[in-house]
Formats: C-alpha cells, sequence, structure tokens
C-alpha cells in the first residue's frame, strides 16, 4: 500500500510465566526488529487479564513499539488440537468430519468454537484418512480480547504457538522432502511439534518438561528461583569455571534425560505415521533457547544431527527464544500487504 510503513503488528508470545513481544519492520527487502521485549508475568500461571494488559500496554507505549495492534498467541492449555482420524463416510468432506468428531470428544454445541483444519501430508501409499486441527473455544477467545480491549490495545488475530514456529523456521535445504521437530521449551511444559513445509502435523504435549523441572534440582544447592533461572540460562551445558556450573550441569542432564524419554515414543509413532517423511532436523524454542549447549545435547540424545533455526532477523539476539511472537508478527493474514 503506497505511504504505507511496512512494519508488522506486534507478535505477542503469551506464555505461562513469560511475555515476549516483537515487531518487526522491512528494511532493504529484509527484516529487522524495531523493538523486543520479554517480561515476566505478573500472575504465571494464570489467565491474562486486565492488570496484565494495562501492565503491557504501558511497557509497550514506552518502547519503539509503533500503533496499538497485536496478533497474539493462545494459551497451549486452552486450544482445541490434534491429529482427528476421519473415515470418509459423511458426503460434507474430511473437513466437516473432523469438526464433528471434535464435538463430540470435547463436548462442544455447533457456533460455540473457532476452528481451523487443514490435510497433512499424504504419507507412502496410506489412504488420506486424518486431519489436523487448531481450534478454541469462544469463550476461551472473547475473555483474552476483552483483556486487551480494556487496555486499548486491539488484537487482529489470535493464533497457536506451533503455527507461529513454523510461519518462521527457516526450510531445510533442498533435496529429500522431511519433517521438523520442534521442542518448544517454556518454564512449566514442553510442547513437541512436527513441521512439513511449514505446516503443523503432529503436535505433543510433554508431561512434566519444562525447565522449571531443573530450577527444582537446584534448589537443593540453595539457590533462589530467580538464581536458579539466572544460572541456566548463563551456565547451561557449557564447561566453564564456577562454582554453580556443574551442579547446573547435572540439573540439565537430568532435565534432559526425563524429557528424552517422553520425546522419543512420541518421534516413533509420528515416524510410524509418515514412513516416508524422515525426521531429521531439531529446532529448540523458547525459554529453552537461551540455555547454552541444551539444543546440542537434545540433538545428540535424540539422534537428529541437523539443526533448524527461526529466519534471520536483524537487530534480534536470541531469535529462538522469540520464535513464537515472530510467527505472531508475520501472519499472514496482517503482513500481506508487505509483499505488495
Amino acid at each position: 500500500m503506497i505511504g504505507r510503513t511496512p512494519t508488522t503488528p506486534i507478535g505477542l508470545d503469551l506464555g505461562d510465566t513469560v511475555l515476549r513481544a516483537v515487531q518487526l519492520e522491512q528494511r532493504n527487502c529484509r527484516w529487522e526488529a524495531r523493538d523486543a521485549i520479554e517480561m515476566s508475568r505478573l500472575y504465571p500461571g494464570q489467565p491474562f487479564n486486565e492488570d496484565e494488559a494495562r501492565r503491557l500496554a504501558a511497557v509497550l507505549s514506552r518502547r519503539s513499539f509503533v500503533g496499538q495492534s497485536l496478533v497474539v498467541s493462545l494459551p497451549n492449555g486452552e486450544l482445541i488440537r490434534g491429529l482427528v482420524e476421519v473415515n470418509g463416510k459423511t458426503e460434507d468432506g474430511p473437513m466437516f468430519e473432523a469438526a464433528l468428531e471434535i464435538e463430540r470428544t470435547h463436548a462442544l454445541e455447533p457456533g460455540t468454537y473457532e476452528l481451523a483444519a487443514w490435510l497433512p501430508p499424504a504419507s507412502g501409499n496410506r489412504r488420506q484418512t486424518a486431519v489436523c486441527v487448531n481450534g478454541c473455544k469462544h469463550a476461551t477467545s472473547t475473555a483474552l480480547l476483552d483483556a486487551f480491549e480494556s487496555a486499548g490495545l486491539t488484537v487482529l488475530a489470535l493464533d497457536s504457538r506451533a503455527c507461529a514456529i513454523g510461519r518462521v523456521l527457516e526450510p531445510p535445504r533442498q533435496g529429500q522432502p522431511q519433517l521438523t521437530a520442534v521442542l518448544d521449551i517454556e518454564a512449566e511444559n514442553t510442547e513437541l511439534t512436527l513441521i512439513h513445509d511449514g505446516n503443523v502435523v503432529y503436535q505433543r504435549a510433554l508431561l512434566d518438561s519444562g525447565l522449571n523441572q531443573a530450577a527444582k534440582r537446584l534448589a537443593d544447592h540453595g539457590l533462589s528461583e530467580t538464581s536458579a533461572r539466572y544460572s541456566l540460562s548463563t551456565f547451561g551445558l557449557a564447561h566453564v569455571e564456577h562454582d554453580y556450573a556443574e551442579p547446573v550441569r547435572k540439573a540439565l542432564a537430568g532435565f534432559v534425560r526425563g524429557l528424552v524419554q517422553e520425546a522419543e515414543p512420541a518421534l516413533d509413532y509420528a515416524a510410524r505415521i509418515y514412513t516416508d517423511l524422515p525426521i531429521e532436523r531439531l529446532a529448540v524454542v523458547g525459554c529453552g533457547a537461551a540455555v547454552p549447549a541444551l539444543g546440542y545435547e537434545l540433538q545428540q540424545q535424540l539422534r537428529l544431527a541437523t539443526p533448524a533455526k527461526p529466519i534471520e532477523v536483524a537487530s534480534l539476539d536470541q531469535a529462538a527464544a522469540f520464535a513464537v511472537a515472530l510467527g505472531m508478527a508475520l501472519h499472514p493474514e496482517e503482513v500481506a500487504w508487505a509483499a505488495a
């Protein structure tokens, strides 16, 4: 659009314990970060409310962000999602059949939810019998939108974390089609997602797998919660000389073992679904991306030798930690004008 500043909406990663926001602008045919922030939640693990919205609006107004329009991630716990098996017995097609199955399994009434559905890639000679779905209840989205509106902020779209990550991952090099595994590691939980051509084709929540599991192990060494988080992001699995470095490595080693035990069966199951799409790449995003050497160790333990990462964005450190916020900022319906 002539005369319009090539700036995206503000992408907001609405995590359980941390908020991350980023806004991009296009310069010389590349994306640059206009501004980015990370801040702790006022009420960790609780639904986002008006107090937090007003606090966020105040912070955004003091920074270099422009406008008050956001694209916001839905909390994973509020999502209706999955790979829904269909049998092709209805005349209305697989998408309609998937919606009926979601209504049945989640006890939903028609018209009380929003649902996005798409077909995953066919695998080998297997007939197309599944549909990927993401959605949420109207009650959930309305409460979230009302909180932002109370602070004078406009939400242009709500989207899932997994879809946002798929949007910004660098594609694999040319060659055999493949799947990319993503571990979205946050404080309280970890989500395993498989991406094919930018689209989500498999999702699974890994139980008791957030970074707080490692932080709790450090409590035995007398570290407070704040000190534990700082030590994890400072030392990680790197071999450095410091009194806390060895306890941190041991805590993270236990965390990695537990995470791998949860992830391996899910990856094996996905490999049986997509028999001709090898899983060869691994991306670690979210809080886990800021922990030194954690991504490399998970690559080795899961035998996924090729690292994957988000697209390069100038002036943004730790792009992998901001992957969800980046994907929200680059929501296709909101930045379509940028390609014009």
